[in-house]
């Protein structure tokens, strides 16, 4: 399908009931909605518009679904958490860890970029504490190093956002990345004897909570898991 701007799609979107948003169109969307509920309003991004007598309302699952994914495997954000990236995934988790009262530290390239900027701005109109640092600068030690940046994703499976030496320092590691299902991130931390965990889980989870609001039903833990098994599956057959 040929790219389509927002404005030109409006029109066609209107007459859903539903739709779902992703990059890098999660931020942008922002000006034609009619409503933000207030977990979009907080996570300042987009991944689930529910259309009602025309009207654009939006709201973000994300956030839901890489917690529960998390908690899954019984990882939490309430910890020292080590966060890669300051794009809008990053700020998604970055609301997550304020929520469960984290102690936040995001490591970035280039602090001085347009997208670190933008972090900062977004931290501090939240009141999110948190320290921004570059991989070198990085000392202590942390329980989970969350990657929310697009380092390792098919089809530059063999690339890493970090060195060993800083994923040594983190109790375990997560990656928001799906496809590989192993990332080099993940190789690297399991070599290391860390548990790690990858994003196919909460790709799945943020899908079912878009459902749950369309539909207004509820699904059970059965049922979620069995999505989140399915879907799994299929990503191991496409790799």
């Amino acid at each position: 399908m040929p790219f389509m701007r927002i404005t030109d799609a409006l029109p066609a979107l209107r007459e859903l009931n539903g739709f779902n948003i992703t990059v890098p169109h999660k931020q942008s969307i922002l000006p034609f909605l009619d409503e933000l509920t207030p977990e979009a309003a907080f996570y300042g991004a987009v991944n689930t518009v529910t259309v009602k007598g025309g009207r654009l309302i939006g709201t973000n699952t994300d956030g839901y679904g890489f917690t529960k994914g998390l908690q899954r495997q019984g990882l939490t954000l309430s910890g020292k958490v080590l966060l890669l990236g300051a794009g809008g995934t990053a700020h998604t988790v970055a609301c997550e860890v304020a929520e469960a009262r984290g102690e936040l530290t995001v490591l970035v390239r280039n602090p001085k970029s347009a997208s670190c900027n933008a972090l900062r701005a977004f931290l501090q109109e939240r009141r999110i504490e948190a320290r921004i640092l570059t991989e070198g600068e990085v000392n202590g030690c942390f329980d989970l190093l969350v990657n929310a940046t697009p380092c390792g994703m098919y089809p530059d499976v063999d690339a890493c956002p970090v060195q060993s030496a800083t994923v040594e320092r983190v109790g375990a590691v997560a990656d928001v990345i799906y496809r590989p299902r192993q990332t080099a991130l993940m190789k690297m931390a399991q070599a290391l004897g860390k548990p790690s965990v990858n994003g196919a889980a909460m790709l799945a989870l943020q899908g079912i909570r878009a459902q749950e609001i369309w539909r207004d039903i509820r699904l059970s833990a059965k049922e979620e898991e069995e999505i989140i098994c399915a879907l799994t599956q299929k990503l191991g057959e496409e790799e």
